[in-house]
């Protein structure tokens, strides 16, 4: 908040500007950076790096009004100047923003004031204001419960679509989940900040690649950023990531496992547990962990509590994502409930074939998942810690 020292110097300032000058006589009080020379000090606001808005290929920024303060007697005067590395924005929209900020385009916008008073003394200071041509995307991200209720990180991949005939951009966050108050303690979510490329992006879809389906959301644009989220329950009509997909990242996986919760994912479940996998106090992953990470809860260790989630979203699919068949998924076919110990090798899952025909008939299905319950396990598979890797 601005304030002048006297009438005297505020009609100096008004005629300043009038005659087309960018020079000013002020006291004030404000948040800017100051920068002191003996009884003469200046204050202009400090640098900033900024992406666009969404809505623009500008940045609003503001500031308080650059002002000097002298222990001389008699006002000080400030004298500033403006110039933008972009030659196509004129040079009278650089000198608007001089006082107190503005719509600034993409590019970088360099200030300098001097600051003079009756004594003879000078200051100068610099500042500037980068553009990006990148857009902030502000996500919020839940997980299905049960999740464990202490921290823990989880890798999240979001998939940004312009249409859906072409490839969508692939940006990986990890993200610190924690319970959030006002929610159930099994509900983990986290927020955060992505900085992406320019485009009008129609969806975005969020997973964590080793343990959940997919969800989409349309990106909205607030306040100049963009935002999306992934919360509440999708038989409510939200759209939180449904855990219990633990073969979407498995090298040469087939089409047919990718996007549904089915048989094969109590495959990996059960293979992980034969093995004795481990992954730590917390079962974090980042976006360099190795498939498989059978751990879904994030207490570090794989066991009934993690089958949990897939019998109760056994089935589910992806909802098509955000298109009903973009060009890095494989089309939709009809989920598995019920498969062979061949196919599962076919497909890929030689060492998971032993480990979940729990009967030993020669196929995987609801009686193998009912063995589990009632406690049979496979002793098979030599155990293994595998802390994460």
């Amino acid at each position: 908040m601005m304030r002048v020292a006297s009438r005297c110097h505020l009609r100096s300032f008004v005629n300043a500007l009038m005659a087309g000058h960018l020079m000013f006589v002020l006291s004030a009080y404000g948040q800017n950076q100051p920068r002191n020379n003996g009884a003469l000090t200046i204050n202009t606001p400090s640098d900033v790096e900024t992406s666009s808005d969404c809505s623009s290929l500008a940045a609003h920024v503001a500031w308080n009004v650059p002002y000097s303060i002298s222990s001389c007697a008699g006002p000080s005067k400030i004298v500033c100047s403006a110039r933008h590395s972009n030659p196509s924005i004129p040079q009278a929209m650089a000198d608007s923003w001089i006082l107190r900020g503005g719509d600034i385009g993409q590019g970088t916008a360099s200030f300098e004031c001097l600051a003079t008073d009756n004594c003879g003394s000078t200051q100068k200071n610099q500042w500037q204001v980068t553009v990006s041509d990148q857009y902030y995307l502000d996500v919020e991200v839940q997980l299905s419960p049960d999740m464990n209720a202490g921290a823990f990180s989880r890798a999240i991949t979001f998939e940004l679509f312009v249409d859906c005939s072409s490839y969508p951009v692939s940006i990986c966050q990890v993200l610190n989940f924690a319970a959030q108050s006002g929610a159930p303690t099994d509900a983990a979510m986290d927020k955060a900040i992505l900085k992406i490329d320019r485009d009008n992006y129609k969806c975005v879809i969020a997973k964590d690649a080793l343990h959940t389906l997919g969800s989409a959301a349309t990106p909205e644009c607030i306040d100049g950023r963009w935002s999306a989220s992934w919360v509440d329950d999708p038989l409510l009509g939200g759209n939180w990531l449904v855990g219990g997909n633990l073969d979407g990242t498995k090298k040469g996986n087939s089409d047919r496992n990718v996007n549904t919760i089915n048989i094969v994912d109590f495959c990996v479940l059960m293979s992980e547990i034969a093995a004795g996998a481990t992954y730590g106090p917390r079962g974090d992953t980042t976006c360099d962990t190795a498939w498989p990470h059978g751990d879904i809860n994030a207490d570090g260790t794989v066991d009934a509590l993690d089958f949990a989630f897939i019998q109760e979203s056994f089935l589910a699919d992806d909802r098509h994502g955000c298109c009903p068949h973009p060009l890095n998924t494989p089309a939709p076919i009809k989920a598995n409930h019920r498969i062979s110990v061949k196919q599962l090798r076919m497909d890929g899952f030689a060492a998971e074939s032993v480990a979940c025909d729990l009967n030993q008939d020669g196929f995987v299905d609801s009686d193998d998942m009912k063995l589990f319950m009632k406690g049979e396990r496979s002793k098979a598979i030599t155990s293994k810690n595998r802390q994460g890797k």
